[in-house]
């Protein structure tokens, strides 16, 4: 459940009206299911915290509906037009978070919390294929829920539940954090890194480890334009794909860390070339 604007800790609880009210908004999706929040169930204490951000992929995955409580989407009527609902879920402040993005993955079901009523994700796609081709704004805003769909993650040829380094630096750039050395730690597990590993080492050592893990690097992430990693072998690598700017060209192709084995070899040498010359 990600649950915007209500406060509340691990160690200071939640308000009891609060919980009432989530209570009886989980018993709308699911009747006797159980509810879960990161703010309850991540605390702070350092290695307690650390353990809870581990498992977080698992508990995405095990979770069987993903409850969006977003204030800017709680105000939006759901008889407003279809292209109105979908533009408050891609401008609210759930689509702006690093974290959000891997829960949305890995849920079995997106519902969000209108004025009027709850509504699952297909309910906010066009009913007619048609209508979103010949709709520009259908068709834009449609494009970024179709990419939160749970089918979505599995339509990827790294297995289910896994994205290209290519889609998650697409679908990272633009999301904030207070804590901007937890980035790596919220896209590890769909791109088949162990957070686990990550939290347990120094935050400027995170993404190389990431990169190491994940070995098969598109052409096209030494080209996206912003913060690059301060150390030998690894200028050419964004420090953080939140503030990198670009656009990923592809399947072009990749380069795989532990032999430098490139289909396309006189390209990589052209890129290779061009980079130690900046």
């Amino acid at each position: 459940m990600w649950a915007d604007g209500l406060g509340g800790t691990t160690e200071a609880g939640f308000p009891t009206c609060q919980l009432r009210c989530l209570a009886a908004l989980t018993s709308q999706v699911l009747p006797g299911a159980a509810s879960r929040m990161d703010a309850l169930c991540v605390p702070g204490q350092i290695d307690v915290r650390k353990r809870a951000i581990g498992l977080m992929s698992q508990t995405y995955r095990d979770a069987a509906v993903v409850l969006v409580i977003d204030s800017d989407i709680r105000s939006c009527s759901i008889n407003l037009l279809l292209e109105e609902r979908q533009l408050r879920i891609a401008t609210s402040a759930w689509m702006q978070r690093p974290w959000t993005l891997q829960e949305a993955l890995f849920a079995e079901y997106l519902v969000f919390e209108f004025f009027d009523r709850l509504l699952g994700i297909s309910a906010l796609l066009a009913p007619k294929v048609e209508d979103t081709m010949t709709n520009p704004a259908l068709f834009f805003l449609a494009g970024q829920l179709v990419r939160l769909t749970p089918g979505r993650v599995h339509e990827v040829d790294a297995g289910p539940g896994v994205l290209s380094l290519q889609e998650m630096a697409a679908q990272v750039q633009g999301r904030i954090t207070s804590k901007p050395e937890d980035e790596t730690l919220a896209i590890s597990s769909p791109v088949s890194a162990d957070a686990f590993q990550l939290i347990n080492i120094l935050p400027d050592q995170r993404m190389k480890t990431l990169l190491l893990k994940v070995r098969d690097i598109p052409y096209d992430i030494p080209f996206l334009n912003g913060p690059k990693i301060d150390e030998p072998g690894f200028q050419w690598a964004p420090a953080t794909f939140m503030h990198a700017q670009g656009s990923p060209m592809g399947k072009m192709g990749s380069l795989e860390y532990s032999t430098l084995s490139v289909p396309q070899r006189a390209f990589w040498r052209a890129t290779i070339a061009f980079i130690l010359a900046t």
